[in-house]
């Protein structure tokens, strides 16, 4: 726990150090532009400017539902890899990375702007909230903390950081943003950027990138989940929350165990576990997860799907099963089955809307819905109050409703794709192969499925996803081994992907669209093309004996392109890789990843293939006399 005098005296220290900064912000503001203010008005707002970053201190947690609590209190050291580059002469630069305990932001070392990278439940929220608290106790610059997903649709992310400076009556607009952040007293802590809406996605990227492009004395640290298209920014170095390792799952339990003798059970037990769980406990949403379960049932579950899979229960009746003869009084007349069915169906509907935090009347009607479809009669704002007051998923913070976690919407929209009749998941995987937007959408979700629904999820949409990208109609077309490499299948790998080009920056490399790919392999392990020289090729793009064949632009992934704000900029050239193998640049190289990510989309299918064939070959009537 923290020690109350120790934070006080810490704060009070950092409030101090603030004021200093503070007082050189406004000298420096003095001399750019014209300032009505006094500055002893804007010193007596120092106090209020920091309790507004110590309330970000304070959060809820799906442990400790009932009260916020300081981060500081359960917060466990965090890993990160940080890329290191080795030189290579014939294949450009080949990137390895380093595992580092980092406490401050200073731990990185000069590696400029930083997006943190991380899968769910590694903690990278509440990572990015331990670096804010940290540097605003060293004092060096002024924090801002911003969450990403708050941003509203007609608001500019300048306008939003504005607003958390207000505090101080500078009169701050986009404009004096603009300048401050070019001050280089200012360190800008970006929460979840792939929780913002699809639609503004583009626009914050854009408005994030002109800001750290034109601000070098600042620093931007971004935290998002994998694939979000922020990696590929060439001004962000790109650093992974790393899972726990070895026994760190130890000091995870005991410091969000209520007591002592709860955890050294609880770590008993794990050890004596037969599916050596200990190799599952690699997040901290995971161990938070089994703590509670195994409060409830003291029992351990078998593998991570179990986890989600049964919390909706341990949530649903932990209160009473802790006081015996105690029943809960629930506003709706349903059963623990019945509630289960309209929350699956919830968070299938509030994931198609893609949102995961609502005003009353959004959530409302998102129940109302999922009854519907369930055929349930209840009122929607009971069944509310039920799940916000008993299982703690959903919370209730002023006028806004939210799930405790992303990956709780996510599993159990899952889950209600799985529970749905043969055709209903049927279209749903068929679309998802069909369309990489629609399968980037519902991305973690096919992650779940393709646990929880194994089979049709191989056979509906693993399968034909292999056909696709191999260019072939079924599978009896592969029986007979990989196909050979043809100018189509190179096409249809990577010929779509996109390099972006800007003049002397990385060898005029600027970013690189591959985004498609990751529908069936881990794009980040077929990015060799990043690593090479564009220098000459863009040279004769910009001298125009090279014409940018924007047909190709225009093919089935041409929304990657078109939408990016970058290509409507005239500093920035897109190409396709098509395009360059057909101007004679890089042919070999081409071919090569192209040959690799056949291989190994060849493999998955083989995988697929047999999995699919050994199921449909078990009969399940042989023995039963039918």
């Amino acid at each position: 726990m923290v020690d109350p005098i120790s934070s006080s005296l810490t704060t009070l220290t950092a409030t101090k150090l603030l004021g200093r900064a503070v007082d050189d912000l406004y000298d420096f503001l003095k001399d750019k532009v014209s300032l009505t203010i006094d500055k002893k008005r804007v010193q007596r707002r120092i106090p209020a400017l920091a309790d507004r970053i110590n309330s970000f201190r304070m959060v809820k947690t799906l442990w400790q539902i009932e009260r916020p609590v300081d981060v500081e209190e359960f917060y466990c050291t965090s890993h990160v890899l940080i890329p290191t580059t080795v030189k290579l002469s014939q294949i450009g630069r080949q990137t390895h990375k380093k595992r580092m305990k980092i406490d401050c932001v200073s731990d990185f070392g000069n590696i400029g702007n930083i997006v943190i990278s991380g899968i769910a439940g590694q903690g990278k929220s509440i990572f990015l909230r331990h670096l804010f608290i940290r540097e605003f106790e060293l004092g060096r610059r002024i924090p801002i903390f911003i969450e990403l997903r708050k941003i509203e649709k007609d608001e500019s992310l300048l306008d939003h950081i504005s607003r958390f400076l207000d505090i101080l009556d500078l009169g701050i607009d986009s404009r004096l943003s603009r300048i401050l952040a070019r001050s280089g007293k200012f360190i800008y802590f970006l929460d979840a950027y792939d929780e913002v809406p699809e639609i503004q996605k583009q626009r914050t990227l854009s408005e994030l990138e002109y800001l750290a492009g034109t601000s070098p004395g600042s620093q931007f640290i971004v935290t998002t989940r994998p694939d979000s298209g922020i990696e590929m920014s060439s001004l962000f170095t790109v650093v992974n929350l790393d899972d726990l390792i070895n026994n760190e799952y130890l000091g995870v339990i005991r410091k969000l165990s209520a007591d002592v003798q709860f955890a050294n059970t609880l770590i008993k037990s794990i050890r004596g576990h037969k599916a050596t769980l200990c190799d599952l406990l690699c997040t901290p949403l995971l161990i938070t997860l089994l703590i509670i379960q195994y409060n409830s049932f003291q029992k351990l579950p078998e593998q991570m799907s179990d986890f989600y899979e049964s919390i909706f229960d341990v949530l649903l009746r932990r209160h009473d099963r802790s006081k015996p003869g105690f029943v809960r009084q629930r506003l709706c007349s349903i059963n623990d089955n019945q509630y289960r069915e309209i929350f699956n169906a919830f968070c299938f509907e509030t994931q198609k809307i893609d949102k995961s935090q609502f005003s009353l009347a959004e959530i409302q009607n998102a129940i109302s819905k999922a009854m519907q479809i369930v055929n349930a009669d209840e009122d929607s704002l009971n069944f509310l109050k039920d799940i916000t007051n008993i299982t703690c998923l959903l919370l209730h913070e002023g006028d806004e409703h939210r799930f405790i976690h992303k990956s709780v919407q996510e599993y159990y929209a899952a889950s209600f794709i799985k529970n749905r009749p043969d055709n209903l998941p049927k279209n749903f995987y068929h679309a998802c192969m069909s369309d990489y937007f629609i399968s980037n959408k519902w991305k973690q979700e096919l992650g779940f499925l393709s646990e929880i629904d194994k089979y049709r999820y191989s056979k509906y949409y693993l399968l034909p996803l292999c056909h696709k990208y191999l260019n072939v109609n079924n599978d009896n077309d592969l029986i007979n081994g990989c196909p050979d490499i043809t100018e189509e299948l190179i096409r249809n790998t990577v010929g779509f992907h996109i390099v972006g080009l800007k003049n002397n920056i990385n060898n005029s490399f600027a970013y690189y669209h591959c985004n498609t790919l990751e529908q069936i392999l881990d794009e980040g392990n077929y990015l060799e093309l990043m690593n090479l020289d564009y220098t000459d090729l863009f040279s004769r793009i910009k001298e125009k004996t090279i014409s940018v064949n924007k047909e190709l632009l225009k093919g089935n992934y041409s929304d990657l392109v078109t939408s990016h704000p970058r290509t409507k900029n005239d500093e920035y050239i897109s190409i396709t890789v098509e395009q360059i193998k057909k101007e004679g640049y890089y042919v070999d190289e081409i071919t090569s990843l192209a040959t690799r990510i056949v291989n190994d989309i060849y493999l998955i299918w083989r995988e697929t293939y047999s999995y699919i064939d050994r199921e449909d070959s078990f009969n399940i009537t042989a023995d039963i006399g039918i």
